[in-house]
């Protein structure tokens, strides 16, 4: 074995260790800041931005003093990241206890950029710096002059994330803690470059191999022991967070489960669940004498659900069982009862705590507890309901959201049998005066509208909506629900029925009905408060026949779909305006967002190339630079674009991207690996043009084609679509890569140069596409328009590369 075969053993599986570092840092990163951010998957595209805006900055940083770095360079930088990422992961916990944002309150947008930008950034920098580092070391060490190192290394850490990936999402999340995690990635990724530096002192002859061997000695000594001290140093942040964020609050119990951190915590005999910052429950303590006041209004809810239905005997609630709902179903003569909760490590941290009398209900025999997802149950049994009751907290995520949106009450609509109700509650304020208020409800209102003829709004502060898809299905009259009460011998101790009188009092309930029933309508609705109507109210079948109910509603902005979760930014919204009302505007300026603007960006583009390509005669080379620049960003913005997309995709669909977020991420580097893999073996002459701008053509018609026909996929099952869109994406974005860097350094010359460039133009493009597609395109336009921007992007390259190849400086 050469020389040159010993430098590429020792520095793949560096390459490897790098890019299985970076991909636990990244999931583990993202885990963390997304429970911060109260499971906010506005959060997706600012913490993908933030992190490869500080990679691409780090790589073009030691791109330009590359020739100025020694050989070795990448050894200290890189044991120092080692010990950054969990001082970042343990940063971002007491952060949270620091922040001037009050308990409940909405961590707004503007807080997750700066959060994000400041406590990732010096990681991320030094990490994007990093792999020109090591690749250069490789490229030293085979002795060669051309670009075919960096492929090679681009290829590793393609294949290096992507085993990250997988063992992050299929064991280390189920076996370890986060400091555990990284701490753990931290001392393999010290191995391998270790590794690779002895070696490397092996082979030169240099009188350091017994440092070298002390220094891998003191790796496996060390690794056991870090491992052990991680898990302490996990609980203690855990508590630490609690004492600053909500010192009044004693921490009882916390739990890292599949959907997020979980948490229970209690104030005199009050408790409080939360699940990634965001409160799910209260409820009053097993020491308490009297019942809570969440327990009162889940009692409210049920018997104001059954009491709909003429003789419920079948019902399916869906969350809600532990804060009292499922004891309130329980006083009704119902037959079955099936309760779906999501998260089994719920009712294992909740129910130790819990009141003797939810208990009870947990073993009343009418009850079967289904631990899954209820979306999945209601598409895969063959049991039909009388009733189906919703509750849940606001939408103020995708995760939530996906039960609040037009697929979701279509599976509702199949499962109930003839004069079936759907019920479900939402935060609201009188005659919604909050203009994000009536816009959330509206939606709320004519989405279920969309699938059922019969809805029929309640409430003031909270929102009830019940739903049928029969004239008989719903009333507003109290005296029958009194009569129901009564008539179903239900003991009156905890509840009385004469407090429908109250919340069904004619003029807020026709007043109610009027505005959600009108608001979404006029093209100005989004931006201006609901109409109060007249004085005098028509009752609610006069107001049925109104023509102004034929006016179509403005389905962008008041349908919520799987693939449009307008509801989801409306939520986010109501709350950043009732808690954080100095940084609300800005949310509602990004309502304004059309998708034509993009046009003036892409003109602009074409515009350049034009003037380059006229002054062509002076530097040939610039036009040409200019296009294999364009074609790198465009390509790194709508590979990321799409991948948002899927997440958000991924999300509505399953609800568990907080535990597959390294899978999903995986994928697309198995893909980028194969990709590059391809690329490297198959196409001999990578520095044609002709071959990136056909690049460039696949990808746009790739993403045009998803675009379309996004719906049908992302129904197939068993993941199928999902795992296709993601790898074939990688695939493109791999073959990219050493393309561009060949394209780049013929035209340009200088090999390590030429492969930082690439790489950091392309992490920024990356960067513009998460934050486009993240924060403004997914949740406001919908996912499918993440793809026409991908396609748009890419179809623009193409044509500039077609403009400018005409100048003579590469052909092909």
């Amino acid at each position: 074995m050469g020389r040159s075969s010993l430098g590429r053993s020792s520095y793949f599986v560096a390459i490897l260790g790098y890019g299985f570092f970076c991909q636990i840092g990244q999931a583990v990163l993202f885990r963390e800041l997304f429970t911060l951010f109260q499971g906010n998957e506005l959060s997706f595209g600012v913490i993908l931005f933030t992190w490869l805006f500080w990679s691409g900055l780090g790589s073009r940083f030691s791109a330009q003093r590359i020739h100025h770095l020694p050989p070795h360079g990448y050894l200290s930088p890189a044991l120092f990241t080692t010990l950054l990422l969990p001082l970042t992961i343990w940063g971002i916990r007491i952060l949270r206890g620091l922040l001037p944002i009050p308990q409940g309150a909405q961590v707004s947008l503007l807080d997750i950029g700066w959060i994000s930008f400041l406590l990732m950034g010096p990681l991320c920098f030094l990490l994007g710096g990093l792999f020109i580092r090591i690749a250069k070391a490789w490229r030293l060490e085979e002795q060669r002059l051309d670009t075919h190192t960096g492929g090679k290394a681009y290829f590793g850490e393609s294949v290096g994330t992507a085993i990250g990936g997988l063992g992050f999402s299929l064991v280390l999340v189920r076996m370890a803690d986060s400091s555990q995690i990284v701490t753990f990635a931290g001392l393999l990724f010290s191995g391998t470059l270790l590794y690779a530096f002895h070696k490397h002192v092996k082979e030169s002859g240099s009188p350091l191999p017994e440092t070298s061997r002390n220094l891998l000695f003191l790796f496996c000594v060390l690794s056991v022991g870090a491992f052990i001290l991680a898990r302490h140093i996990d609980q203690a942040t855990h508590g630490l967070l609690w004492k600053l964020y909500a010192p009044e609050y004693q921490l009882l119990r916390y739990k890292s489960s599949r959907y997020g951190v979980l948490a229970i915590a209690q104030r005199e005999l009050q408790l409080s669940v939360y699940q990634n910052s965001h409160l799910l429950f209260t409820m009053a303590s097993p020491e308490a004498s009297f019942s809570g006041f969440e327990e009162q209004a889940a009692l409210m809810f049920a018997h104001f659900s059954l009491l709909q239905h003429k003789a419920p005997q079948t019902v399916l609630l869906i969350g809600g069982g532990l804060r009292g709902t499922l004891r309130g179903i329980l006083s009704h003569p119902v037959h079955k009862v099936q309760y779906v909760e999501l998260d089994p490590d719920l009712i294992d941290l909740a129910l130790p705590h819990v009141p003797e009398g939810t208990k009870m209900t947990l073993r009343d025999p009418r009850v079967e507890l289904l631990i899954g997802d209820g979306r999945l149950h209601l598409r895969t049994t063959s049991h039909t309901f009388d009733l189906v009751i919703l509750d849940l907290p606001d939408p103020t995520t995708a995760a939530l959201n996906r039960f609040f949106t037009y697929e979701f009450f279509s599976l509702v609509s199949n499962r109930l049998n003839p004069g079936g109700v759907l019920a479900l509650r939402t935060s609201s304020t009188p005659e919604h005066r909050l203009g994000a208020m009536a816009n959330k409800n509206a939606t709320l209102y004519h989405t279920l509208r969309a699938v059922f003829p019969e809805v029929l709004a309640v409430g003031d502060h909270t929102l009830y909506l019940f739903a049928s898809s029969s004239p008989e299905g719903v009333t507003s009259d109290p005296q029958v629900l009194i009569h129901r009460f009564k008539e179903r011998g239900i003991p009156e101790g905890e509840f009385s029925p004469y407090l429908f009188e109250q919340v069904l009092l004619e003029g807020p309930l026709l007043r109610t009905n009027w505005i959600l029933s009108r608001h979404g309508r006029a093209p100005l609705s989004l931006h201006t408060p609901p109409e109060r109507g007249p004085l005098i109210l028509p009752s609610l079948e006069e107001q049925r026949m109104d023509p102004a109910l034929q006016e179509p509603v403005q389905k962008r902005y008041f349908i919520n779909s799987d693939v449009r979760p307008i509801g989801y930014f409306h939520s986010v919204h109501v709350w950043s305006s009732l808690t954080r009302s100095d940084h609300s505007p800005l949310l509602a300026l990004l309502l304004y967002v059309q998708p034509q603007w993009i046009l003036p960006f892409l003109g602009i583009s074409l515009l350049i190339t034009l003037i380059l390509r006229g002054s062509a005669y002076r530097n040939p080379r610039l036009p040409i630079g200019w296009a294999i620049r364009f074609c790198v960003f465009t390509t790194g913005l709508s590979t990321m674009s799409m991948q948002v997309a899927l997440l958000f995709a991924f999300q509505t669909t399953y609800g568990v991207v907080y535990e597959m977020v390294g899978l999903i991420i995986a994928l697309f580097m198995v893909g980028l690996a194969l990709g590059t893999f391809l690329t490297e073996t198959y196409i001999r002459r990578k520095n044609a043009l002709g071959t990136l701008a056909l690049l460039q053509l696949l990808l746009g018609s790739f993403a045009g084609i998803i675009g379309l026909g996004l719906v049908k996929i992302t129904a197939l099952p068993y993941f199928i679509g999902f795992a296709l869109l993601t790898i074939l994406s990688g695939i493109l974005n791999g073959t990219d890569f050493p393309l561009a860097i060949a394209c780049l350094a013929s035209l340009e010359g200088a090999a390590d140069r030429a492969v930082g460039i690439v790489y950091g133009i392309e992490l920024w493009g990356a960067c513009v596409g998460c934050l486009l597609a993240g924060v403004l395109i997914a949740p406001i336009l919908g996912l499918s328009a993440c793809f026409w921007l991908a396609s748009i992007a890419n179809l623009t390259a193409f044509i500039i590369v077609l403009l400018t190849r005409g100048g003579g400086a590469l052909h092909g």
